[in-house]
């Protein structure tokens, strides 16, 4: 996935998988059931706004929010797109989760500090001036992928029980 995805090792997990497979051979469906559960939290932490850990993300800086067009109070939703634009795979015993969106990772990782300039016009309108340039800030960090305590302790229990058929 382009946008921005994850990498997760946890042993007890793992030990649960390696079991499964053993048992099942095919982890199929105990991987779609993850899948489905980390679309849901991640869908809940856009509405909680908050890090994957539980941080609050960073709050808009007061000239962004005062521009915004709508969604003023929501921070990494303007039209809704990065939020409803998670996806999943599942093959070959393997569970693919992220977004394909490209500037996901601009936003997880955070920016330094850049400079926007017209592509296809000679100026910019910006904050109600007309510039040649606009020397952005950069993007804080709002960490918004990944598995959090309670996302870890949700999939061993998905794979307790299927484990357990």
């Amino acid at each position: 996935m382009a946008g921005a995805s994850f990498e997760y090792d946890d042993a007890a997990a793992q030990e649960r998988l390696n079991q499964l497979e053993e048992k099942l051979g095919d982890l199929t469906p105990a991987l779609e059931d993850i899948g489905e559960y980390l679309m849901n939290s991640h869908q809940q932490r856009f509405k909680d706004q908050v890090a994957p850990d539980g941080t609050p993300w960073a709050p808009l800086s007061p000239s962004y929010q005062r521009n915004k067009a709508r969604n003023k109070n929501r921070i990494l939703v303007l039209n809704g797109y990065l939020e409803k634009n998670f996806r999943y795979q599942v093959g070959n015993n393997e569970l693919n989760f992220g977004t394909n969106v490209p500037y996901a990772a601009h936003h997880h990782f955070g920016t330094k500090p850049y400079t926007i300039k017209p592509k296809t016009k000679k100026a910019l309108a910006f904050g109600g001036a007309v510039v040649k340039k606009v020397n952005h800030p950069g993007l804080k960090a709002r960490p918004l992928i990944g598995v959090s305590d309670a996302d870890t302790a949700e999939i061993l229990r998905l794979l307790d029980e299927h484990l357990e058929l």
